[in-house]
Order: structure tokens, then C-alpha cells, then sequence
């Protein structure tokens, strides 16, 4: 009551009313959602090493391990390199 009063009295004095504030949306978040809407999940961006193309493979031997050092298994990884070409027009 005292709010809608306080507003009358700012609009009849020409001043600014209270902003019209819509509201925020969470009591909508905090109800569970019924079984079967998937909409609006995420999908993961995929796989960007198929993206990639391999121009050299190289395999990388160690001359001598180190002391106490033990074989735990191979592991293989893409390294990625800047690759700057000139390129020559003919004119």
C-alpha cells in the first residue's frame, strides 16, 4: 500500500515512477523438468585432431634411460608446428 502510494505521489509530481522490473526466472529453474525435453543441452565440440593433417610422423628413440627408471607403456600425441611456405607468383 505505502509503495503504490509513494508511486502515485511521484507520478503526480512528474517525477520518475518505479521501473517496471520483470521478474528473474528462477522459481522457474528451481521446478523439475518433465521427462523427455532435452532442449537446449550442449553438444561437445568433437574431436579436433580428425581436423588435422599429419605431414610427418616421427618416432623418437632415448639413447640410454635413466638409472632406475622403469618401461610404463607407449603413449602417442599430435604436436602441432607453425608452417610458413613462400608462396611465388609468376608474372
Amino acid at each position: 500500500m505505502v509503495a503504490a502510494l509513494r508511486d502515485e505521489i511521484a507520478r503526480l509530481k512528474g517525477g520518475p515512477g518505479r521501473p517496471n522490473i520483470k521478474p528473474s526466472g528462477m522459481e522457474q529453474a528451481t521446478e523439475p523438468k518433465p521427462p523427455g525435453s532435452s532442449g537446449g543441452q550442449r553438444r561437445g565440440r568433437g574431436s579436433t585432431r580428425s581436423k588435422l593433417s599429419i605431414h610427418e610422423e616421427r618416432t623418437v628413440k632415448v639413447a640410454a634411460p635413466p638409472r632406475g627408471s622403469r618401461f610404463k607403456g607407449y603413449t602417442s600425441f599430435v604436436v602441432q608446428d607453425l608452417v610458413r611456405a613462400v608462396q611465388r607468383s609468376m608474372l
